[in-house]
């Protein structure tokens, strides 16, 4: 089935940005044509702000998260090195990771597990707020192109008499 949002890219209509999911970006988000440039422009600034405040919290539950592992795993590793300490055997810090892994197996694996999720979300997060500032240089692009009668941006009101199309657009820009 078939989303609004899907519907409504397809059709050209308004972004709705209550139809994006923070696990879930759509990337076709990112494309902008001659049918749907006006659409862009109007919600760039807008996306901009939102995926880029996604970002900064991401990163800093990612920060955080990360901070209190390894506290903990500070801990875990001190209380292990006590423990084999005490046998009056010297052991190297291998030997005592290996028992902190073995000891406290479940936590451990707890602790990775939410560690690389975060980690995953805030670098999905960090591309797709990338992929918004990359769009709005397009953006601007265009807007040039625009600027300087080389393009119009196609709306079902207007003549076809000046438009040229995105590959073009590109072209132009590249200078071939």
């Amino acid at each position: 089935m078939r989303s609004k949002y899907d519907e409504a890219l397809d059709r050209g209509h308004e972004i709705e940005f209550d139809e994006f999911r923070f696990d879930d970006p759509d990337y076709r988000a990112l494309m902008v044509t001659e049918e749907n440039y006006l659409e862009h422009l109007r919600v760039q600034a807008a996306g901009m702000a939102y995926y880029g405040t996604l970002a900064k919290a991401a990163d800093r539950e990612y920060e955080s998260l990360d901070s209190k592992w390894k506290a903990r795993y500070a801990e875990m590793y001190a209380i292990c090195s006590e423990d084999m300490a005490k046998s009056m055997k010297r052991y190297g810090a291998k030997d005592i990771d290996a028992l902190v892994r073995c000891t406290y197996q479940s936590e451990v694996e707890k602790w990775e597990k939410a560690v690389e999720e975060a980690r995953e979300r805030r670098d999905a997060i960090a591309s797709y707020y990338e992929g918004w500032k990359a769009k709005g240089f397009t953006l601007n692009s265009m807007t040039s192109l625009i600027t300087a009668g080389l393009m119009v941006p196609k709306q079902p009101t207007r003549g076809d008499d000046k438009r040229i199309s995105t590959s073009d657009a590109h072209r132009i820009l590249a200078g071939k």
